[in-house]
């Protein structure tokens, strides 16, 4: 990276549950300066929980008030002038501060969350309470399993991504991200309530997600950059 990095945040318990979709169904939700990344053929939901921890600025102490939150994101996979990454359908929180603050670039909704931890056990609860959008809602017990020895290709394409982007107005912004490479645990739950992503008219949330915890990371963020016009 040229420039410094402005902003940094310990992520814990990140869990990761993925569901394939047919690529025509997600296209008409993405800007057009993006195109899907494809798998096999196909396009890739995912629906990511985790707490974050300890956001600061560079050179400052944590900020009061974002200490500790929980996140529950809605993505696809998607590419830009060749570069891979992530584009972000929905992104909840309980902080009110945190989607105040970030909301302004990412689609941020605050929500009413808990996650509670028991052993290999772990119970995450979401309900968005923003007045203006629907009141999804995800509720999972997930266990968590020993640490993949080896990851498939699949599961490096789903999870080792390092920009992502955000339309919020009339230009298309890259944020890049760093952290080290995941150490995927295998993973299973049980999900009890699904309706994040609801405005992809699709039946996935019915199916087996693949499901796998990826622990914890530091992980440091670059200012956004705008970018070029057009596709090449």
């Amino acid at each position: 990276m040229k420039t410094p990095w402005i902003m940094a945040q310990d992520w814990l318990d990140v869990l990761f549950l993925h569901w394939p979709a047919e690529p025509e169904l997600l296209r008409p939700h993405l800007p057009e300066e993006l195109e899907l990344d494809i798998y096999d053929g196909q396009a890739w939901i995912g629906v990511v929980p985790f707490e974050a921890r300890d956001t600061r600025l560079r050179l400052l102490p944590p900020v009061p008030g974002v200490r500790r939150y929980l996140e529950l994101n809605v993505r696809t996979y998607v590419t830009c002038r060749e570069r891979k990454g992530v584009y972000f359908f929905t992104l909840d929180a309980n902080s009110r501060l945190a989607v105040g603050v970030a909301g302004g670039l990412l689609p941020y909704r605050h929500a009413r969350m808990e996650i509670r931890r028991s052993g290999r056990g772990l119970r995450f609860r979401s309900k968005r309470r923003q007045a203006d959008s629907f009141p999804e809602t995800f509720s999972a017990d997930f266990r968590i399993g020993p640490e993949l020895t080896e990851r498939t290709p699949l599961e490096r394409w789903l999870t080792e991504r390092y920009s992502l982007w955000t339309k919020p107005a009339d230009h298309l912004l890259r944020v890049d991200i760093a952290h080290s490479p995941w150490q995927l645990r295998a993973a299973s739950a049980a999900i009890r309530a699904n309706s994040m992503g609801s405005f992809i008219r699709s039946s996935w949330r019915g199916g087996q997600p693949l499901v796998h915890y990826g622990g914890g990371k530091h992980v440091y963020f670059w200012p956004p950059v705008k970018e070029r016009g057009g596709l090449q």
